[in-house]
């Protein structure tokens, strides 16, 4: 390789990086950091990217020090708004963030817990990448009504004995809203 080639080649390079992180065509996404830090346990949220497409709802979750068999139980919560008229989330999507763990996508009143689970009957999945310190979910679009807008709130926890620790993406129980693509 020359001298004078190099720049080149670095400038195709810094412009292909960002093309090959964007959402796919016809999707919409917001990337939502969190404070870093805040829970000392491995389900510390750093960062929430969430892309709404035409196939799939896709969020994205990366912790801090995420681990299969941590010395305590952790779990993400993701709370789904699909009636902007309806005050509070319609959607709980809930999983283990540790190995031999499950996942459910359950229909919610309120972000409390309620005894009366109703599942949803759809197409989703969730995956643990201890590498990366990743959760990924994805929710086909009949899990969500097919709406234009969905706001998503979003709670790790981790519970040992009676110590308890939740890191909310930003502030307990907000919002953050996603246009369909």
């Amino acid at each position: 390789m020359t001298r004078s080639s190099r720049p080149l080649l670095a400038a195709v390079a810094a412009l292909a990086v960002p093309a090959l992180l964007a959402a796919p065509a016809g999707a919409a996404s917001r990337s939502i950091p969190d404070a870093k830090g805040d829970v000392h346990q491995g389900v510390d949220l750093e960062k929430v990217t969430v892309v709404y497409g035409q196939k799939w709802l896709k969020i994205r979750t990366q912790h801090r020090n995420l681990v299969p068999l941590p010395k305590y139980s952790a779990g993400l919560s993701v709370f789904l708004d699909t009636d902007r008229t309806d005050p509070g989330p319609e959607l709980r999507f809930g999983g283990g963030l540790m190995d031999g763990t499950d996942y459910s996508l359950a229909t919610a009143d309120s972000f409390a817990p309620s005894g009366d689970v109703t599942f949803v009957k759809c197409d989703y999945r969730m995956r643990l990448d201890y590498d990366r310190d990743v959760a990924r979910i994805r929710l086909a679009p009949d899990c969500v009504d097919e709406v234009d807008e969905i706001r998503v709130s979003v709670k790790a926890a981790a519970e040992q004995g009676s110590l308890r620790a939740y890191d909310w993406l930003g502030e307990k129980r907000s919002w953050w809203a996603v246009s369909r693509g």
